[in-house]
C-alpha cells in the first residue's frame, strides 16, 4: 500500500513494514548477519545446515525463519539439487532502507533549521 498525496508518498509501507517485522526477531537478525558475513568473505549462498549453526534454533525453525526473510524480500532462495541455498537480496533492501534513511536525514536537517530560525527570533 503506497500512501498518496503526502510528503512521503515514495514509500511502500507494506514492504517497509515486512522488512522491519522480519528483522525484529533476534534469530532472523543473526541469520541475516551470518549471510551478510558469508557474502563479504566470498561465499554467495548459505544452506539451512550452515545457518543452523549461527543461532540456537532447530533445523525446522531455521527454515521457517528463512522463509520469513525471503517473503519480506530480504533473501532470495536458489534450489541446488536437494538443498535450498539463501543469499542476500541486497539491492532492493538497500534501496528501501536508503529511502527511509534519506527521509530521516531530511527531517533532521529541517529540525535543525527550525531551531536555528527560532533561536534567531528569540535573540
Amino acid at each position: 500500500m503506497k500512501k498518496k498525496n503526502s510528503c512521503c508518498s515514495y514509500f511502500d509501507y507494506d514492504k517497509l513494514s515486512a522488512v522491519f517485522k522480519a528483522l525484529s526477531d533476534p534469530h532472523r537478525l543473526a541469520m541475516f548477519n551470518y549471510i551478510c558475513r558469508c557474502h563479504l568473505q566470498g561465499a554467495r549462498n548459505c544452506n539451512v545446515s550452515e545457518l543452523s549453526t549461527c543461532c540456537d534454533v532447530d533445523f525446522s525453525g531455521v527454515s521457517r525463519h528463512l522463509g520469513t526473510l525471503k517473503d519480506a524480500g530480504i533473501l532470495k532462495a536458489i534450489k541446488l539439487g536437494k538443498e535450498v541455498h539463501y543469499s542476500l537480496e541486497g539491492k532492493d533492501l538497500a534501496e528501501t532502507l536508503r529511502a527511509l534513511a534519506d527521509l530521516v536525514d531530511q527531517c533532521s536537517r529541517c529540525e535543525c533549521e527550525e531551531k536555528q530560525t527560532k533561536g534567531e527570533k528569540n535573540e
